[in-house]
């Protein structure tokens, strides 16, 4: 459930990076780690834009990138963040997307 998931991913940081496909898996990923509001729609906001939730001590973090170039280069510096042991680093990243590129 919810609380062994919290308990598993504490002080961790994951980062999804890819397009509107990425994202919605971001947002049922925070539900589960009990982010009531998260994929809720907002027409105030950006459509596409990088988010940054924390659920009790787990940070997850979504990374616009719909496009595979945007996509290698939001790898490039989160591998250039871990070179260099930046404290942004992250323990988990999960990457998808293919949808844009035609």
């Amino acid at each position: 459930g919810e609380k062994s998931l919290l308990k598993s991913l504490r002080n961790q940081r994951i980062a999804f990076v890819g397009d509107s496909m990425t994202r919605n898996l971001y947002h049922a990923f925070s539900r589960q780690l009990g982010i009531k509001d998260a994929g809720q729609f907002d027409a105030t906001g950006p459509k596409h834009q990088d988010i940054a939730r924390t659920a009790q001590k787990t940070g997850i973090e979504f990374k616009w990138a719909p496009l595979a170039s945007d996509q290698l280069e939001a790898i490039k510096d989160i591998i250039m963040k871990l070179k260099q042991q930046d404290v942004a680093k992250f323990d988990l990243v999960v990457m998808g997307g293919g949808a844009w590129d035609r």
